[in-house]
């Protein structure tokens, strides 16, 4: 979830930019289904938001776990 908003937040930023440029037409919308499926940079931001989001959720419990957070327990 972190990564597809994240992708989401940055899209329209990046869509304006482009069209600024002329790198985009001018009536491309900010956000699209199409252009997220096809983009390999769109994958890429969800998976590493995946990835990043997982390795918190672990360090964490096992900080926790660690520290003996008794409210917070690996297993429990």
């Amino acid at each position: 979830m972190a990564g597809l908003l994240s992708y989401l937040w940055r899209s329209p930023l990046d869509t304006l930019y482009k069209r600024a440029v002329g790198w985009r037409d001018a009536n491309e919308p900010l956000w699209s289904v199409r252009r997220f499926l096809s983009s390999p940079r769109g994958g890429k931001a969800v998976t590493i938001g995946a990835i990043t989001w997982s390795i918190y959720e672990v360090a964490d419990a096992a900080i926790r776990a660690l520290a003996g957070d008794p409210t917070n327990r690996i297993g429990v």
